[in-house]
């Protein structure tokens, strides 16, 4: 699961089954969580980037967006 613009950005993500979250519409929000559910039902992983961007796993001090707190 990324961000559109990440995913637009890294668009070699979309051959190892990443898809995008576009957290600036409730809609595509919502159809993205019920695809990542449909996933999970096929006890199939899924990999997030809770900082709301993609950025290198060891950058130092981790920052969060609010997640759905904001929906």
């Amino acid at each position: 699961m990324m961000g559109e613009p990440g995913l637009k950005r890294f668009p070699f993500f979309r051959k190892i089954g990443a898809f995008s979250i576009q957290t600036n519409s409730k809609s595509s929000l919502i159809n993205s969580l019920h695809y990542a559910v449909s996933l999970l039902k096929q006890e199939k992983a899924i990999w997030m980037f809770p900082q709301g961007k993609e950025q290198h796993t060891e950058l130092r001090p981790l920052r969060f967006q609010s997640g759905a707190a904001i929906c």
